[in-house]
């Protein structure tokens, strides 16, 4: 996840490192889905993941379910897959 601002306004998106070492990225600011490149797989990934967050009903960010996994000596946060418990907005 990343947050950067540009022309289009502030936004909030993914990295993604393809295989042969080339850096892709991709944010949504103020409606608009913005990517490195047309055929950007960190594109590909943030339609995945905005498509997945519409079916679990558009969540916001506090009722996302998250917590703390530790790997080796660091500590990395994650959102689990499951639905939040309650959804009033």
């Amino acid at each position: 996840m990343l947050e950067a601002s540009l022309d289009h306004g502030t936004g909030t998106g993914i990295g993604h490192l393809s295989s042969d070492g080339t850096a892709h990225a991709a944010l949504v600011t103020d409606g608009r889905l913005l990517a490195d490149h047309p055929e950007s797989p960190a594109l590909e990934d943030l339609r995945g993941r905005i498509a997945s967050w519409q079916r679990a009903g558009a969540p916001r960010t506090h009722e996302l379910p998250a917590g703390l996994v530790r790997e080796g000596d660091a500590w990395q946060a994650r959102i689990s897959a499951a639905q939040p418990e309650s959804s009033s907005r």
